[in-house]
């Protein structure tokens, strides 16, 4: 699993992995146990302007699915400089074959990518746990009712245990899910391109 922000390079990853052989699984949300089993989502996927662009072989798996209008109109706001914004929502069946499909597996490595003031790349071994607390925050952080939760619950006469912390009991959940689980934290210089991101995690994984 890769956490992170985004433009961390998850969704190139996931791409240069499925080329390699893996099994796709999913992209953004999956269901998490918490003995470390994920399950596949059945959510479309929702691929940014720059990761197409990138890769040749998105640009042409996706462009049968465009009208020529269509086509035309992303081709105007790339050429414009406007394509920043510009995202295609498919499901995964329509873009992996069948076979390239998993339903579910165990969480065996972990790289969370953090955006740093740094020269070049570095990557650290770091506790599952802390990679727990990075992947609350960022998932709170993409969940809109969660603050007007935490005024409910601030509110409320009788909170539900962990309730007044939501933050925390994700993380204690998280941190049982990760235990079994190798983490790496990957620094990387601010303006790294995605897809080059993507390169290092991928040589790692295929290094162990």
């Amino acid at each position: 699993a890769v956490i992170g922000t985004g433009g961390s390079g998850k969704t190139p990853v996931m791409h240069r992995l499925v080329e390699k052989g893996w099994r796709f699984l999913s992209d953004d949300w999956t269901t998490l146990a918490t003995n470390g089993w994920t399950s596949r989502s059945y959510r479309t996927l929702e691929l940014h302007a720059p990761d197409i662009e990138a890769a040749p072989h998105l640009r042409t798996s996706l462009a049968g699915s465009q009208s020529t209008v269509d086509r035309l109109a992303w081709n105007g706001r790339i050429l414009l400089g406007r394509g920043a914004a510009l995202r295609r929502r498919v499901l995964p069946q329509e873009f992996f074959p069948v076979d390239a499909l998993s339903e579910g597996g165990y969480l065996a490595d972990l790289f969370v990518v953090m955006r740093q003031a740094v020269a070049t790349p570095a990557l650290t071994n770091i506790a599952p746990q802390q990679a727990a607390e990075a992947a609350a925050r960022l998932t709170l952080r993409d969940i809109p009712t969660v603050d007007p939760l935490r005024e409910l619950f601030a509110r409320g006469p009788r909170p539900a245990p962990y309730a007044r912390n939501i933050e925390e009991a994700t993380r204690r959940v998280l941190s049982r899910a990760f235990t079994r689980s190798r983490a790496t934290r990957v620094l990387v210089p601010e303006e790294m391109p995605e897809n080059e991101i993507a390169d290092i995690i991928v040589a790692q994984m295929s290094s162990t």
